[in-house]
């Protein structure tokens, strides 16, 4: 009888721990599905999608990037349970961030990243090219574009500066026109200043805007037929007379030019745009 109790005891502990296997295989970990999108047709192939902690979002979790498929959907899994964010990023966009994501285990979550481009380049115009000492101002008007020359839209920060005189204000953020406008005011003395613009990177740093150059269309004309000339009549030679002798002529005093005196231009402030990689303006100063 003991023996009997002691096979039916131990029978039943091995179906214990056969059930209490495939519970401990299903684990704590999800999956996370989500998709990129951008607002101009960027290779995919570019974007890069990393996973990071959703309260400390400066750590990055260890073995979880991917590259998005040609359609934008990239999917991270084994994902222990947890909160998370999708960070992604791209040449000449600013980086996004997903909402929050609650990895939840054996279920899938959603998430969805917007990746904006970033200002690339700025054109400067101004009201007054030449402007005189002593205070007179001109205003200047940056307009940002991206990468693909498009108008970057309102909300960007610009920062300007200048090697001479003072502008007002030093920086702000772009208009519906993508526009930033500032006054530049002209130093009591001087003959030059040069003007620069950066914009404000995604990750708060400033960086040149390069200069954007507009392309024109050339209109060929088309040739019109051409006229076919009629040959003139050729004359009649005559006879050749012959020539009298030519008395030598006296010679002429020739008078000595006076010098003529130069005028000397007035030091001046002149407003240039420098034609250089970076989007920048030169100025320079005219006495009143």
């Amino acid at each position: 009888m003991k023996r009997i109790t002691l096979l039916i005891l131990l029978t039943l502990a091995l179906a214990t721990a056969a059930m209490a296997v495939p519970a401990a295989a299903a684990g704590t970990n999800g999956s996370i599905s989500g998709h990129v999108s951008t607002v101009h047709n960027v290779t995919m192939a570019d974007i890069n999608v990393i996973l990071v902690n959703a309260t400390n979002m400066s750590e990055d979790i260890p073995g979880f990037n991917a590259t998005p498929d040609s359609n934008g959907f990239f999917q991270f899994t084994d994902v222990p349970a947890g909160s998370y964010k999708a960070f992604a990023w791209g040449p000449f966009l600013a980086a996004g961030m997903s909402n929050n994501i609650t990895v939840v285990a054996n279920e899938t979550s959603q998430c969805a990243i917007v990746l904006k481009p970033e200002p690339f380049y700025g054109n400067i115009s101004v009201t007054q090219n030449v402007i005189p000492l002593g205070g007179a101002t001109t205003e200047i008007t940056i307009t940002a574009y991206d990468f693909w020359e498009n108008p970057i839209g309102p909300g960007i920060m610009i920062s300007v500066h200048t090697t001479a005189g003072t502008l007002d204000p030093l920086y702000g953020l772009t208009d519906a026109n993508s526009q930033f406008k500032t006054t530049l005011t002209s130093p009591d003395s001087g003959g030059y200043a040069e003007i620069q613009e950066f914009a404000r990177g995604w990750n708060g740093t400033y960086y040149p805007l390069q200069k954007r150059i507009e392309s024109v269309t050339t209109v060929t004309p088309t040739p019109g037929p051409s006229a076919t000339p009629t040959p003139a009549p050729t004359a009649t030679p005559q006879p050749t007379a012959t020539p009298e002798p030519t008395a030598t002529p006296a010679p002429t005093a020739t008078a000595t030019p006076a010098p003529t005196a130069s005028p000397t231009a007035a030091p001046g402030f002149e407003l240039a745009f420098a034609v250089a990689a970076i989007g920048a303006a030169a100025i320079a100063f005219r006495k009143k």
